[in-house]
């Protein structure tokens, strides 16, 4: 029996010599091996396509939590003040395992390489691959190294390491290039503020004392005004260009809903969720909004130090309720992640839930000052504490739908829990969404509204072909992009795992030949802090294919819509810019190089070209009209209800903010 030596690398530059029956992987998505380099290579973003195309780890991995989550009845244990935080926590634990499927069949493709006869008598990882170290150490127990130092030593500002790694003697710990993939599956979409992001030098004393001044008159100001007002929770980090290149970055969920809120008489209070008005670039943000509370003024003006203790109380019920369920199996194709799995709720919901008990009292203090009418808020499933001290205070609270929605999301309750804390109201863009909550279980009718997409009554859409025309002229110089070039938009992914593994894979599958006289625009999703790994991997395709690669563009500052407009095709995967095409009336070109694809039925519905190939992609371009006659306006019927969606969700908000209450007169005070 032969041995193998498995070894797997961040990038090429660090692969070790060749040596006998060793296999090499390469972790880097931009890798493309080129035809007569060695052998013991592997890409491992070849690995993770020969998995996805057979496999929806998507649905599987969903369908493995969930009945975890039953058979321990995890959502009657977890809760926290009352409310129930298993779906809080059930779409980071989702994630949790997607990554580790994909390791752990992915891992399974790499001995069928070798050969199946061969012993695994070393495996080498890195020290910052969590879901990596958990599969091999199950598979090969007692084999795996991990090289490198210990990346927590010389990182203040990574993750804590993965308790189940730590429970078997060896850390694997979070550290650049990749730390932020621990981030975003734990709902993390930038680093927190360094002393060097702050104020700094003599000055910085007196200045913050002058910022704290100033907001304190801004709260007072605020509370003495004789007129109801609303809470309005709006995200700086996600707002996009509305209009030209030179136009105002807009909240794209509320731009339009807040001057119809003042409209209406029900003026707005924006508290500005992850600004700090201690660093200078967020000040200036704060500074030029007499309406805008930064983040952090929560933990200097609402924080006590008795929320310490609150804290710790929720902590002990949880590390007790994980406890409980800690040897509960969790079958993955052969191997028992449960021990894992309920490390890794219990490392993510001890952050979360201190977190969060902190968040409530502040809240809850906020809102007994402010005495906002309502809360309105986006991404609702991880602002559990402003839904909890909305209720608590008698005040309703409104959420508006932020991305697709689509059956199986794992973002929302699965079915209904009598501790669970929802908004008294969720708007929704259209009936097919609505329909989606309503047959979760978990949602009531009078609870989901459909209004349409607020996002839409921003846009700057030209209404006569002579301005269409300029703006597609505009936009094109704008990009660089040659005369008689066609240009293809591809919208991108956040979560680093999927981006390695099912993005760079469609990628490689859509890109590898030549595509002559074509432009490619990389879309950008608004939580990348990178400029991602796209010009790369698509020149190494070209370089190794012997073709000249396209040119590239790279943009997320930018009008969607405006840039869907100027585009002669857009080209997705999992993304819901396949929907803003079909708003924006862009042909439309989905890939279905993946097993879990095509969430909303886009090519049943005549909206999309499937395309697996990169002949495929030029065919599209070389014939957009391929669309069904009539297909665009049922499926935007479906799916975004037309008209004045601000409009329908202000009158909403003021319809149950003004609404009697039982025995007559107006909703009584929070206080």
């Amino acid at each position: 029996m032969s041995t193998t030596r498995l070894h797997v690398v961040p990038t090429l530059a660090e692969a070790p010599d060749p040596s006998p029956g060793a296999t090499i992987v390469v972790l880097d998505p931009t890798w493309v091996p080129v035809p007569g380099e060695r052998h013991d290579l592997v890409a491992a973003r070849r690995l993770f396509g020969d998995v996805v195309e057979r496999l929806d780890l998507f649905d599987g991995a969903l369908e493995l939590v969930d009945a975890w989550a039953d058979a321990t009845g995890i959502a009657d244990r977890l809760t926290v003040e009352g409310v129930t935080y298993w779906f809080r926590m059930r779409e980071t634990m989702w994630r949790w395992l997607h990554e580790r499927l994909l390791w752990r069949h992915a891992l399974a493709g790499v001995v069928e390489r070798v050969s199946a006869s061969d012993d695994i008598t070393e495996v080498r990882i890195p020290p910052d691959e969590p879901a990596l170290a958990d599969v091999a150490r199950l598979l090969w127990p007692d084999r795996v190294v991990v090289d490198g130092p210990d990346a927590s030593e010389t990182d203040a500002d990574a993750e804590a390491p993965s308790p189940s790694a730590a429970s078997r003697g060896t850390t694997v710990a979070f550290a650049n290039p990749v730390r932020r993939v621990v981030r975003s599956l734990l709902g993390r979409s930038a680093p927190a503020a360094t002393e060097a992001s702050v104020i700094t030098g003599g000055r910085a004393g007196t200045e913050r004392a002058r910022r704290e001044a100033i907001l304190a008159d801004r709260v007072a100001s605020i509370v003495a005004e004789p007129t109801d007002r609303v809470l309005v929770l709006t995200n700086p980090a996600t707002h996009q260009r509305v209009g030209a290149a030179g136009g105002d970055r807009r909240d794209p969920l509320f731009g339009a809903i807040i001057p119809g809120l003042s409209r209406a008489g029900l003026p707005p209070v924006l508290l500005a969720t992850g600004i700090d008005h201690r660093r200078d670039d967020d000040w200036r943000l704060v500074e030029a909004d007499d309406r805008m509370l930064p983040q952090f003024l929560l933990r200097t003006r609402w924080s006590r130090s008795a929320d310490d203790a609150r804290a710790e109380v929720a902590l002990t019920d949880l590390h007790a309720a994980v406890a409980a369920v800690r040897d509960a199996p969790l079958d993955v194709d052969g191997i028992d992640l449960g021990p894992e799995f309920a490390d890794a709720l219990l490392a993510a919901a001890t952050r979360v839930v201190r977190t969060d008990v902190h968040m409530l009292a502040r809240a809850e203090r906020l809102i007994d000052e402010l005495e906002p009418r309502a809360v309105i808020l986006a991404q609702e499933g991880i602002r559990t504490p402003w839904l909890i001290a909305a209720r608590r205070a008698g005040i309703p609270s409104f959420a508006v739908q932020h991305g697709v929605l689509y059956p199986g999301h794992a973002g929302y309750p699965n079915r209904w829990h009598p501790d669970r804390c929802l908004p008294t109201r969720t708007f929704l863009y259209g009936d097919f969404e609505r329909q989606v909550l309503l047959d979760l279980g978990s949602y009531q009718p009078d609870e989901v509204e459909t209004v349409g997409s607020p996002r839409l009554d921003l846009d700057t859409a030209p209404t006569d072909a002579d301005g269409r025309a300029a703006e597609r002229r505009a936009v094109r110089v704008e990009l660089g992009v040659a005369d008689g070039d066609r240009l293809v938009v591809i919208s991108t992914v956040n979560l680093r795992f999927v981006q390695r593994s099912h993005f760079a894979h469609m990628l490689e599958a859509m890109l590898c030949g030549p595509l002559p006289g074509v432009h490619l625009v990389f879309k950008q999703h608004p939580g990348e802090h990178d400029d991602g790994p796209y010009r790369e991997l698509v020149r190494g395709l070209a370089v190794a294919g012997g073709w000249t690669a396209p040119p590239i563009s790279v943009v997320k500052d930018v009008d969607l819509y405006r840039l869907l407009r100027a585009a002669d095709a857009h080209l997705g995967l999992l993304s819901t810019v396949l929907t803003d095409a079909v708003a924006a009336g862009t042909p439309n070109l989905i890939a279905l190089t993946d097993r879990h694809a095509d969430l909303l039925g886009y090519v049943e519905a005549g909206v999309a070209r499937p395309v697996r190939s990169p002949a495929d992609v030029r065919a599209a371009l070389d014939d957009p009209s391929s669309t069904e006659p009539g297909a665009r306006a049922a499926f935007l019927a479906r799916h975004v209800r037309t008209g004045d969606a601000s409009a329908r969700i202000v009158a909403s908000v003021v319809t149950l903010v003004r609404a009697p209450v039982a025995g007559g007169g107006r909703p009584r005070p929070v206080r």
